[in-house]
């Protein structure tokens, strides 16, 4: 019986074949655009945090007045062992530590003016546990770098063996090419190897080699250490947590505040790996990464709901326009004795064919386009869930039985009502 109506259903897709074309286009067109928004929207927040993550939300400074500085060396400054202990394994929350650039804080006079002094890493190499990862000023995305006249083979990565020759100026000093800085009583040439605009108040400072900062000053160890992490936009429950305390949070919402990573949470585990120095959360930072994540969050919602609307419109009128094609037909079955049941089975055979059609044109082409898509607007390409895939791909299949309930009554009017209204 099945496959009688198969045939049937084939034969009426080939003399109708302009029509089920058009169908069928339609509800892969539409099914397509719900698998790209879709998407996007799912992966949106993770993708991002990563990319707001290019620039330091935390800073980690030293404790003044402490009983105890065993763990930090040189008179309580911070050494690489504090970069270590939040970027180890044994640290919760080190896969959200992204990027850190140590900072130690002089001045300077260049020209006879004075002018705030950082000395930081560029660009280096950093080993954790067997881990090698790459860390510094350079690998803060979010922080504009362009690289100046005096130094065209100076990649974003300075060569190690150049960098005490060179210097980084924040966007709001002005110097020429080369110039000549004073360092207690110590003179020494620099070139300028570029600019870096970062937002802050980091653009008042000339950047120079951690190294060459020791060599001239005579300091050893770091004022502050720059952290950026991956971090989880506050909401209610953190919200609750930070004004509130952790005590008025039930032992479920606990569970689910301590395992997100909310800027608190991350702030107290870091604090908890290093007692001997002060965990500080750039709120300014935060609140404005969290505002964009919300924002798009709502945007590409937003294009969701409007799109599925749409697209379930789409569908429902271009099946209903294909039901309707066929009243003349089915006028003419009834007349000959065929039930209405059979009529609807024929139809729901016909339009199946185009959904499972239009499904496999969608997932083919989704294959392509989401990959392109999302790496124009995120950077990087990510794959479709299989879960999302089959529930967005039975999405025709779902809107075509609700269309032929609509439809259904239709087919009760008896003969005569049929060929008049064909």
């Amino acid at each position: 019986m099945i496959s009688f109506f198969l045939r049937l259903a084939f034969k009426a897709v080939v003399v109708q074949r302009v029509r089920f074309l058009s169908l069928t286009l339609t509800i892969s067109a539409a099914s397509l655009l719900l698998i790209i928004l879709s998407a996007l929207y799912l992966n949106n927040e993770n993708q991002m945090t990563v990319k707001l993550s290019g620039v330091p939300n935390m800073v980690i400074e030293t404790k003044e007045g402490l009983g105890d500085v065993s763990v930090l060396q040189n008179s309580g400054k911070l050494t690489d062992k504090d970069i270590r202990a939040i970027k180890s394994p044994d640290y919760f929350w080190h896969a959200n530590i992204v990027t850190v650039a140590p900072v130690m804080l002089g001045s300077a006079i260049v020209n006879g003016k004075p002018v705030k002094l950082a000395g930081t890493w560029f660009s280096r190499d950093f080993l954790v546990d067997k881990q090698l990862y790459r860390f510094g000023m350079f690998t803060f995305t979010g922080w504009n770098y362009v690289r100046g006249n005096s130094c065209p083979f100076c990649s974003v990565s300075l060569n190690p063996a150049l960098q005490n020759q060179f210097i980084i100026a924040g966007a709001n000093v002005k110097l020429t090419d080369s110039v000549l800085m004073d360092v207690n009583g110590k003179t020494r040439a620099f070139h300028v190897a570029g600019r870096i605009s970062t937002g802050s108040y980091w653009d008042d400072y000339l950047f120079v080699d951690s190294k060459t900062f020791s060599a001239l000053t005579g300091k050893q160890g770091y004022d502050e250490i720059l952290v950026s992490t991956m971090l989880k936009p506050d909401d209610k429950l953190s919200v609750q947590a930070d004004q509130f305390g952790m005590n008025t949070l039930s032992s479920s919402d606990m569970e689910k505040y301590m395992c997100s990573a909310y800027p608190g949470v991350i702030q107290q585990t870091m604090q908890e790996a290093l007692p001997n120095a002060k965990v500080k959360i750039l709120r300014a930072i935060t609140e404005v990464q969290a505002g964009i994540i919300t924002t798009s969050r709502s945007i590409f919602l937003d294009l969701f709901v409007l799109t599925l609307i749409a697209s379930l419109t789409a569908i429902f009128s271009a099946e209903k326009m294909y039901a309707t094609s066929h009243i003349k037909d089915f006028g003419i079955m009834s007349a000959l004795g065929a039930e209405h049941s059979r009529m609807l089975i024929q139809l729901f055979a016909e339009i199946s064919i185009a959904s499972s059609a239009a499904s496999l044109l969608a997932l083919a082409a989704s294959g392509v386009l989401v990959p392109f898509i999302s790496q124009a607007v995120y950077g990087i390409s990510f794959p479709l869930s299989p879960s999302f895939v089959i529930g967005t791909v039975a999405a025709p299949f779902v809107i075509s039985f609700t269309a032929l309930i609509f439809l259904k009554n239709r087919f009760k009017q008896n003969v005569a009502e049929l060929l008049r209204t064909a």
